[in-house]
């Protein structure tokens, strides 16, 4: 019973942690592009059309933000969040800069 027990919550873990995984490689490719200077419509058309999956925290917005990455960039992150998650069932607000009219 233990062992069955901790059978699944392994594999629940592993699930998890490669969800991770996955979600950290995409927003590495986002930030690769950025740095190498591919523009804000390119980024976004990339992101849009390798279906790309995001499920963002707000540490990670807030991370992203501070890297550079662009309002326009971070809401089409936003807009390819996985099934299920609040930012695929209504359109993601704009994000902006403190001070900055979005």
């Amino acid at each position: 019973m233990v062992k069955s027990i901790l059978l699944v919550l392994g594999i629940g873990w592993l699930g998890f942690t490669s969800a991770l995984g996955a979600n950290s490689a995409a927003v590495e490719e986002v930030l690769k592009l950025k740095a190498a200077g591919v523009s804000e419509d390119t980024i976004v058309a990339f992101i849009r059309s390798r279906n790309l999956q995001f499920g963002l925290s707000s540490d990670d917005l807030i991370r992203l933000r501070d890297q550079g990455i662009t309002p326009g960039i971070l809401n089409a992150m936003l807009a390819s969040a996985p099934a299920g998650t609040p930012a695929s069932t209504a359109p993601a607000a704009p994000v902006g800069y403190p001070g900055q009219a979005t």
